[in-house]
């Protein structure tokens, strides 16, 4: 059952120094209810979703209802929903570019991990220290029989000490420290040599990390750019410059400008509409969430709502079509 309280939009310009609100209406609600009946015609299996619907008055005095999907367009539905703010054929060379070079180092960084997988780094030093504990258990056990054959040949039977058997016993004991210290040496070679391996591998893996952070990043600033808000006053700004005039300062996340409520604002402001209202509900079949309000996200809708809301017109330096 839809709620009786009204949602409020709001937000604070910085460029004319003053807040703005729009607010749900009865007839902006019922507009939202007539759209979820419209989607169910239509069959929209689409997953959760945010719908909205915006009622205005024209210039001439006529009503207007404006309707919007959030996310991807659906021109298979028989549905006139408000166009996306998002200008795709400015972006689609730099986005295929960029989705090639992306693709490219996905298949250099598989073959980072393909290699450090083929090290078995950590299965190699457990080896390793197994090898070094039988090593030194061998070790002990033979100074142990080697301690004991000396106490045997050092008076045997009380007579003089077997000096024959006593030199082979050192001699012994040197070639095992001389075996031991080879060993243990190859063993400090190999373990030096799969660090350096594994510290290139992983130099590698992170300057391809790294390059591909930039890539994207760069992609998503071209496709930030790319977007065009309108404001309710006619004011047309990147989303950048939107944000700016609003006084957001974090990073932008990814879906800014998708959802339904900037569409219908700015259509709303593209069309010189008066006396606006807006409301946005769940799409959400199945779900308990389905037709229920929902106000702007956090993070996406609400830091642009301050400048989408102004009624103040002209350009302004920062915000140019």
């Amino acid at each position: 059952m839809i709620s009786e309280l009204y949602i409020v939009y709001s937000g604070r310009c910085l460029d004319c120094g003053s807040s703005h609100e729009v607010a749900e209406s009865a007839e902006s609600r019922l507009a939202a209810t007539a759209l979820i009946a419209r989607l169910s015609a239509a069959n929209l299996d689409a997953g959760p979703k945010v719908i909205g619907a915006l009622v205005g008055t024209a210039r001439g005095g006529e009503p207007v209802i404006l309707v919007a999907l959030s996310g991807a367009a659906r021109p298979d539905l028989p549905i006139a929903f408000v166009p996306g703010l998002r200008a795709h054929a400015a972006t689609a060379a730099a986005e295929a570019e960029a989705l090639r070079r992306i693709s490219a180092l996905d298949t250099a960084l598989g073959a980072v991990r393909a290699s450090l997988l083929q090290l078995d780094g950590d299965n190699l030093r457990h080896a390793m220290a197994a090898r070094a504990s039988t090593r030194l258990a061998e070790s002990a056990r033979r100074r142990a029989d080697r301690h004991q054959e000396r106490s045997m040949h050092s008076r045997p039977g009380g007579g003089p000490p077997n000096e024959d058997a006593l030199r082979l016993l050192d001699d012994d004991a040197r070639l095992e420290r001389q075996r031991l210290r080879d060993e243990t040496r190859r063993d400090k070679e190999e373990l030096e040599q799969l660090e350096r391996s594994e510290s290139q591998l992983n130099a590698t893996r992170l300057a391809l990390l790294s390059e591909r952070r930039q890539v994207s990043a760069a992609l998503m600033t071209q496709i930030f750019e790319a977007y065009r808000l309108r404001s309710l006053g006619g004011r047309v700004a990147s989303i950048k410059d939107a944000l700016s005039s609003t006084g957001y300062e974090r990073a932008v996340p990814t879906g800014t400008g998708d959802c339904a409520a900037p569409r219908l604002v700015a259509e709303a402001g593209r069309l010189g509409l008066a006396r606006v209202s807006l409301s946005e509900v769940w799409w959400a079949p199945g779900d308990d969430r389905h037709g229920r309000p929902v106000g702007p996200c956090a993070d996406r809708c609400q830091p642009l709502m301050g400048f989408l809301l102004c009624p103040a017109g002209g350009p302004s330096e920062s915000h140019v079509a």
